[in-house]
C-alpha cells in the first residue's frame, strides 16, 4: 500500500530568510513484507528448538500478540485522523 509523504525542510537563519521550505510531496510503499514478517518467524524458529518444546516457552507469543493487536489498532486510529492534527513545528 503506498502512502503520500509530505517532507518539508526546516532551519532558523535569522534574519537571513524565511525559516521554511517548500513542501515536497512524494509516494512511498514498503519493497515487501519481509521486514515485518522476520522477527515473527525467528520467535517461531526460536520456538523450534528442543528445549524450548514445552508449553511455558509459548507463552512469549502473549505480549507479542498484544503488541501486534495494539501497533495494528493504533496504526488503523492514525489513519483515519486528519494529516493537519500531525503537523510539527520545531523551533
Amino acid at each position: 500500500m503506498a502512502r503520500r509523504l509530505k517532507v518539508v525542510a526546516s532551519a532558523d537563519v535569522g534574519e537571513m530568510g524565511t525559516k521554511q521550505g517548500p513542501p515536497v510531496f512524494c509516494e512511498w510503499a514498503a519493497p515487501s513484507a519481509i521486514p515485518q514478517l522476520l522477527p515473527w518467524l525467528a520467535i517461531l524458529a526460536l520456538l523450534m528448538l528442543k528445549p524450548n518444546r514445552r508449553a511455558s516457552a509459548w507463552w512469549i507469543w502473549a505480549p507479542l500478540g498484544f503488541l501486534a493487536v495494539a501497533t495494528t489498532a493504533s496504526q488503523f486510529v492514525l489513519e483515519s485522523l486528519p494529516s493537519s492534527e500531525f503537523e510539527l513545528s520545531m523551533e
